[in-house]
């Protein structure tokens, strides 16, 4: 399935400039009536789902070869003081310089992919398309492992922004998370008070 929705919030808050179409067996698919203009198309299939930027031209006919983008990022969450690797750690891609559309209100007006560390601490992004991008790092805490392997709480890390080209592979390396700050906090009740 895809859906190609413009940047451009049209002439009120409801005219959103989106379309929906559906691929058949050879892959081909049809947006009939799109005004010209800059798009964004997202794709959801088997074989890949992410989102390709699209310029549709002022002209009578338009048929375009697109090809989903193949770049990776890749690497390794460890903690800090051990070198252990961090299993179930979030993963976040962000792109930097990207609207999101809806999504932007919740991650702060970037396009953002979600991953989560294996029992080795690796995390891969594949289907990237070429950009800028860089990476937030943090636990979830629902289901994964929260504290280090002697009981203290592990805190949040971050890559610097990298250029991923096109089609090609990114690895950052080992990401170190540290041990986050904490306060603990006992209290007992007095006699009367």
């Amino acid at each position: 399935s895809l859906i190609m929705m413009s940047p451009d919030p049209g002439t009120s808050m409801f005219d959103m400039r989106m379309a929906t179409a559906a691929s058949n067996d050879e892959g081909e698919f049809e947006f009939a009536s799109l005004a010209p203009g800059e798009y964004r198309m997202q794709i959801e299939s088997e074989l890949w789902r992410g989102a390709i930027e699209v310029l549709v031209a002022d002209v009578d006919e338009d048929y375009q070869t697109l090809n989903t983008p193949q770049g990776r990022v890749y690497g390794r969450i460890v903690e800090e003081v051990s070198g252990d690797p961090v299993q179930n750690a979030t993963v976040k891609l962000m792109k930097n310089g990207t609207s999101g559309g809806i999504m932007a209100m919740f991650t702060g007006g970037q396009a953002t992919d979600y991953a989560q560390t294996n029992e080795s601490g690796e995390f891969e992004f594949t289907g990237k398309a070429s950009g800028r991008y860089h990476i937030e790092v943090e636990m979830n805490e629902w289901g994964g492992q929260a504290e280090t392997s002697s009981g203290e709480p592990l805190g949040k890390a971050s890559v610097k922004s990298f250029d991923l080209l096109e089609d090609s592979s990114y690895g950052v390396g080992d990401v170190l998370l540290p041990i986050a700050a904490a306060i603990r906090v006992h209290v007992t009740p007095t006699k009367g008070k």
